[in-house]
């Protein structure tokens, strides 16, 4: 049992917890959250080579179905600004605790931190610090402290059933020049094409304690970069890009903010899904529970799929749930909709409109474990038109999550 135990949690913390899961923990009343402390250090004593800790801190750690094991984040910073010197384990999984990851990088500035409790130990609930860290200043300026890829490990209480944490993350800052200015940008047209020009303006941006932005520079996403208030790029592929932004304010205090920004082919139509899941505001059960045959529907299924081509798309969405022993597949597949404009999103959700997506009836299907798959299926609106019972094309493949149902 503690080999599978584990081995189980190492999928977990390491693998930052497996992709063919969605988070299926329940919605609590008081939701739990990991946060920088303090979220806003700004102080003009702060000055090289001085030191300073920051907290990670866990919030409300629920006590159902066992509470925290292990947990797992990244804290990223500008290398520029500052050194991480120590990190310095929380006393919140003490008295005993595994060491999975606990990495300083300081080219790519981030400190990555996984930890478990030993085996042996008991689930925490509450409140706490995970985890100090130390940094040293190394010039004037400010830096984000980005809390990132954060992991929450739950355990049930048979020891058996890892699962992950609902919660939400809040990052922090630092600055010894004062408040750091603030970026801020768009561009047009809003639906850009290939090979065609796109305007980006930072003119939303702007300085607090310093007096003026004294630099705007650009990472377009496709290995190019830019400088200026106002920059024009053009893509020469189809894809999705993150567009980022960096001010600089005359105190040299620093602010970034990045984008994603699709790039559509012109006259081709594409769509693929932009989000999918089981709604937990409208079913009862998660991985840690069992629906009951004949009495709990899978009926809550919800898909956006959007488009983003330069023609109408016709597009559905296909569930497939499949046996775990028997391997026989359910196929649940939406009625077809119509999507003219880039990115426009068509809703499928059982919940408001069952016509569109059927439910999965567990009074008709074998009991056991299943897994559910979501597709993206699209065909060009001409394509349809011509022949509605063509094969549709078959966009990108969401996550799976997984059920049973018992006897």
């Amino acid at each position: 049992m503690k080999k599978m135990k584990n081995a189980l949690l190492l999928s977990i913390i390491i693998s930052l917890v497996t992709t063919t899961l969605v988070n299926l923990s329940p919605v609590y009343a008081n939701p739990t959250f990991v946060a920088v402390d303090p979220s806003s250090l700004i102080s003009s004593d702060l000055t090289p080579p001085d030191t300073f800790d920051i907290d990670i801190n866990v919030t409300d750690v629920p006590t159902l179905y066992g509470g925290l094991f292990g947990y797992e984040f990244k804290l990223r910073y500008w290398t520029a600004v500052l050194d991480v010197i120590g990190v310095t384990i929380g006393p919140f999984l003490q008295p005993t605790f595994e060491v999975w990851k606990n990495e300083i990088n300081e080219t790519a500035g981030y400190v990555w931190l996984a930890i478990s409790q030993a085996t042996g130990e008991s689930p925490v609930s509450g409140s706490g610090i995970l985890a100090t860290i130390t940094f040293e200043v190394k010039m004037l300026g400010g830096t984000p402290l980005d809390l990132c890829d954060t992991k929450l490990a739950g355990w049930n209480s048979t020891g058996n059933a890892p699962w992950s944490i609902d919660h939400d993350a809040y990052d922090g800052e630092f600055s010894n020049v004062g408040r750091r200015p603030k970026a801020d940008f768009y561009w047009e047209p809003l639906s850009p094409e290939m090979d065609l020009p796109v305007v980006f303006y930072a003119t939303g941006s702007y300085a607090l304690d310093g007096k003026y932005i004294a630099s705007w520079d650009w990472d377009f996403g496709d290995g190019t970069v830019g400088s200026g208030e106002i920059v024009e790029h053009i893509y020469d592929a189809v894809g999705i890009y993150t567009v980022t932004l960096t001010v600089t304010d005359n105190l040299s205090a620093q602010d970034k903010l990045s984008a994603t920004i699709w790039i559509a082919p012109p006259n081709v139509a594409l769509a693929d899904l932009a989000e999918w899941k089981a709604r937990p505001e409208k079913r009862t059960y998660d991985q840690s529970m069992e629906l009951t045959k004949g009495r709990d529907l899978i009926n809550a299924l919800y898909a956006e799929v959007q488009s983003f081509g330069g023609r109408t798309v016709v597009v559905k969405v296909r569930f497939t749930a499949t046996h775990a022993i028997t391997f026989d597949e359910i196929i649940i597949e939406t009625s077809p909709v119509w999507l003219t404009e880039y990115l426009e999103i068509a809703i499928f959700d059982t919940s408001t409109d069952p016509m569109y997506l059927p439910e999965f009836d567990t009074t008709i299907h074998p009991i056991g474990k299943y897994y559910v798959k979501a597709q993206c299926l699209y065909l060009d609106a001409d394509a349809y038109a011509e022949d509605p019972y063509q094969p549709f094309e078959i966009g990108a493949h969401a996550k799976t999550f997984s059920f049973k149902v018992k006897p």
